[in-house]
Parts: structure tokens; C-alpha cells; sequence
């Protein structure tokens, strides 16, 4: 017969788990911190989406533009009128329903702007910028014909929409920002537990060493860095529309710019964060010590070897 599991909860009246109530598969994620592992995946593949974003975006428009050259447009929302306009619109529809979702049943105010910050990058996908005018002849992707407008900017004016992504954009970037700074004040207010530590198997030790280590060594002073820089982008962004500035050294557009620094930035952070989860530093499901639950594993294991 199992021995039964006690855990004691302090929000909730004791609950007593025997394994074999338990399937498998939800008996595997108590015993060895899978659901954990899941928040990260999560986590990981928000930060990869936005990583990657540009560089795909940039990847599929060079193959439809049919031309031996590369060209940059001026900003990320400008590639929803081009080729890439499929993977615009799904990459951003990941990070966004993702953001929406993670941990949305936990009632803090990180999850508010985690929430926000989805609903805007949605809006941002759906909401597509203004048509970019014609490229200058000579120049790459010259040539092209003009994007129709879609029925949404049909219906409602291509300007009134174009505000509105204008405005989901800001909201999504002051999130960003906000949920940096939310966590370098958690972190600053609420100590981690426990250092990172290497608990993979053989093979993945080295990889997993190096990334206690990182983890280790960021602080919330990082987050809060990383908040800091969201807003001096969005600074620069501002600065640069007021002086009429369209384009910076190198041909990039500042508006580019600032978004492709801006996701950099907060994927660094999120994924820093991630850290602190996959290592169970502080418990991410509920407000509860994970040492209470891991003592009593090892409490109800010891037990048939005691008998």
C-alpha cells in the first residue's frame, strides 16, 4: 500500500495525496517539477518568437521581393504590407496569446500588465500600420505594386486604423517596461530561496551549469535595467518623430530600431526570469514554499524503507 503525501498548504485545509490516485503523467509533473518546466517552455519560446521575429520577417519578404538584395523596411508592423504579412501576424499572435495567458490565474499586478501587454501585441497584429509609400526607382524593392487595403482599414479609414495600432504598439512597449520594473521590485522585496543549482542528467550538466550560473549572478537590478532601457527607447522613438528624423546611419529606420531593441530587451528579461522558475528559486505556482512539497516527498519515500 502507497503511503499517502500530506501536504500542508497555508491557504487551504490539509490535503492528503496518495500516489496511486494520481495518473501517471500528473504523478511524473509532481515528483519531478515538469509543470514547472512547462512555465518555462512557455516562457522560452515567447522570448524565441520575439528573437527571432525580425530575422524571419526579413528572411521570407527577401524571398517574395524575388530580388538579389535585402531590404530593411521601416518598421516591423511595415512587413504586414508584404509577403511576410502571414508571419507578422502569427509570430505576434504567439508572444501575444501567450503573454495573455501565462499565469493568468493568479491575481498580482505582474499578470495585469502580462495581460496587457498580450492583449496590446494582439491588437498590434490585427491592426495593421499604414501602407508604406512607394519605394524610390533604383532602390531595392522598387518596382512592387501598392498594398491593397485590407477590409478593416476599408470599413474604418486606413488612418483611424493605423492610430489604433499606433496606440496597441505604445501600450505593449509601456507594459514591457512595466513588467521589468514589477519584477526587479518582486525580486528586491522577496529574496530568492535558494541559489540555482544543477540537478540534469549527465549529458546536459555542462549546459545547465552555465545557466545556474547566469542566473546566479542576475539580480533585479538587471530587470530593472532592462525596464529603464524600454523607456529610453521609447524616449528615442519620440525624440526621433518630433525631428522628423525617417532614417538612421546604416539605412535603418529609427521606428525599426526601436522595436527590435525594445523585444531584445524584454525577451532578455523574460527569459532571465524563466530562469528563476526552471530552477524553482521561488515558487511560480502559488505563494507556498516548493520546500514544504519536496520534504514531504522525500518524507513519504523514506517511509516503506523505515518499515
Amino acid at each position: 500500500m502507497s503511503t499517502p503525501v500530506t501536504l500542508e498548504i497555508p491557504t487551504a485545509a490539509q490535503e492528503v495525496v496518495t500516489p496511486e490516485k494520481l495518473a501517471p503523467d500528473d504523478r511524473a509533473a509532481f515528483e519531478q517539477g515538469k509543470s514547472v518546466r512547462s512555465l518555462v517552455i512557455i516562457r522560452f519560446v515567447a522570448g524565441l518568437v520575439g528573437v527571432l521575429l525580425p530575422l524571419a520577417l526579413i528572411g521570407v519578404d527577401f524571398v517574395f521581393l524575388g530580388q538579389s538584395c535585402v531590404r530593411v523596411r521601416g518598421s516591423l508592423s511595415a512587413y504586414y504590407h508584404s509577403g511576410a504579412r502571414d508571419i507578422f501576424v502569427l509570430g505576434l499572435g504567439i508572444v501575444g496569446f501567450l503573454l495573455a495567458a501565462y499565469k493568468i490565474t493568479r491575481a498580482t499586478l505582474g499578470n495585469v500588465f502580462s495581460l496587457t501587454a498580450g492583449l496590446a501585441i494582439i491588437g498590434v497584429a490585427t491592426l495593421p500600420t499604414g501602407r508604406p509609400g512607394p519605394v524610390p526607382a533604383g532602390e531595392c524593392g522598387s518596382g512592387g505594386a501598392e498594398a491593397a487595403l485590407t477590409p478593416l482599414q476599408q470599413r474604418f479609414d486606413e488612418d483611424t486604423v493605423a492610430t489604433w495600432h499606433g496606440w496597441c504598439a505604445v501600450i505593449a512597449f509601456l507594459a514591457f517596461a512595466a513588467i521589468c520594473f514589477y519584477t526587479a521590485f518582486r525580486d528586491r522585496k522577496y529574496p530568492m530561496l535558494r541559489p540555482a543549482q544543477v540537478r540534469a542528467r549527465p549529458r546536459w550538466r555542462r549546459l545547465e551549469g552555465l545557466f545556474a550560473a547566469l542566473d546566479n549572478r542576475i539580480g533585479w537590478q538587471f530587470h530593472l535595467v532592462c525596464g529603464v532601457l524600454i523607456l529610453a527607447a521609447i524616449g528615442f522613438f519620440a525624440i526621433t518623430a518630433v525631428a522628423g528624423i525617417d532614417e538612421l546611419p546604416g539605412g535603418f529606420g529609427p521606428t525599426w530600431v526601436v522595436e527590435v531593441a525594445g523585444i531584445m530587451i524584454f525577451s532578455a528579461s523574460w527569459f532571465a526570469k524563466g530562469l528563476d522558475d526552471y530552477f524553482s528559486r521561488r515558487e511560480p505556482l502559488s505563494p507556498c514554499v516548493t520546500r514544504t512539497v519536496e520534504d514531504a516527498v522525500v518524507a513519504a519515500a523514506a517511509e516503506p524503507a523505515r518499515a
